[in-house]
């Protein structure tokens, strides 16, 4: 699959709302009556005549709005839209910190953080239901804590695909794009000495980063999103892939927007410390939401009315049966969404925000009270970059 170019950065500021008072209408005695001015009808005589008439523009407008909008001045072009992406909170997110100027009222460790959403944090427990739609990796490269790339401020840049470099059978090094070559070296924050990372040159290291990108999914509709995860992030993507290639029809895997998982949080401990990540799991009845419905472990398909589907056979009304896996499925329009997109990304025509990986052990606060490196703690800024694919 070609994959998706990043742009420059970018930090999307929204201009605070402020209240303006409206002027030349004077103060008016309050009406006696019940009587409502409701498009054409009557005012109550104590209404200024300006003051309906500014009533009736209003009306007007709104209900031209349906006839003559077009989404003028406004893009359609993929080019022009970054997709956000999804984090999870960790002991070292500016976003927990009551003294950090990147910090998010209601955040809290373990709680997941939609960049750019209506809705931007989302309790860990409950989740979200997510439509996997497309998949792909690259490496990331980071200015390790120590170096000056905390706070946000470590992420390098992203390198599409690497060389291994070999010593007769033995891999001693990775080749980027522009011929830098990354050794492996043990990682100084590990006393066993037994971990390992890919370090640059110049002192930064590479992160394998795994992304997946698809449409959080509500009540309210559906909005694109991308997962990026790294280090024992991998862990939650392969077991999610696995997940994937085993909802088959006819012996052959169903596209990855065909159904829709709930991601959830769930806390990890080791030597270093604790950290959180995501948990992937099969859907529910009780998350159908419209532009979905559900599949049952008898083949029955209920909708998000609670009907179940019925048919004709012989005569006789009776449930439709389907041999289909179980689970919450996308409608036929939220489907082609979800293929529209796959091919976005595949033909390189969607930007995605790097962010940072959605959960890292590297994140967690150690026990003696350093902090682990740039990856899983997300910064204040609004992180993405350009690279063709």
């Amino acid at each position: 699959m070609a994959k998706p170019p990043r742009n420059g950065n970018k930090k999307h500021e929204e201009a605070p709302h402020e209240e303006v008072p409206m002027q030349g209408i004077p103060p008016q005695e309050p009406a006696t009556g019940t009587n409502v001015a409701i498009g054409n009808e009557m005012p109550p005589t104590s209404m200024p005549p300006t003051a309906m008439d500014e009533g009736h523009a209003a009306l007007t407008m709104l209900e031209e709005m349906g006839e003559t909008s077009e989404g003028r001045g406004v893009s359609r072009s993929a080019e022009d839209i970054i997709i956000p992406s999804i984090m999870v909170l960790q002991g070292l997110s500016p976003q927990v910190d009551p003294g950090n100027p990147a910090f998010i009222e209601g955040a809290r460790v373990g709680a997941i953080w939609m960049r750019n959403y209506s809705t931007p944090i989302i309790d860990g427990k409950e989740g979200f239901l997510f439509q996997s739609c497309a998949f792909y990796k690259d490496w990331f490269e980071w200015i390790p804590r120590e170096s000056g790339g905390g706070g946000g401020g470590g992420f390098a840049g992203v390198h599409a695909e690497v060389e291994e470099v070999y010593d007769g059978t033995r891999l001693v090094g990775l080749r980027v794009p522009n011929g830098t070559i990354a050794k492996e070296v043990p990682d100084p924050r590990a006393p066993s000495g037994r971990k390992m990372q890919w370090c640059m040159p110049n002192g930064n290291l590479l992160s394998e980063t795994r992304h997946h990108v698809g449409f959080v999914i509500s009540r309210q509709g559906a909005v694109p999103f991308v997962i990026n995860l790294a280090s024992t992030g991998h862990t939650v993507s392969k077991n999610f892939m696995f997940t994937l290639t085993n909802k088959m029809v006819n012996g052959r895997p169903l596209d990855s927007w065909a159904m829709i998982y709930r991601f959830t949080t769930y806390q990890r401990k080791n030597k270093k410390g604790a950290w959180y990540e995501f948990e992937v799991r099969d859907a529910t009845v009780n998350d159908i939401v419209p532009g979905t419905f559900f599949v049952d472990d008898h083949g029955r398909v209920i909708l998000p009315s609670g009907e179940v589907v019925r048919k004709m056979v012989n005569g006789v009304v009776t449930d439709a049966i389907v041999r289909r896996p179980s689970g919450l499925y996308a409608d036929p329009v939220s489907a082609n969404r979800g293929k529209m997109l796959y091919e976005a990304v595949a033909a390189g025509k969607r930007r995605m925000d790097t962010g940072i990986a959605g959960s890292d052990e590297d994140a967690a606060p150690v026990r003696d009270g350093q902090g682990g490196s740039e990856h899983g703690d997300p910064g204040p800024s609004y992180q993405d970059e350009e690279s063709p694919f």
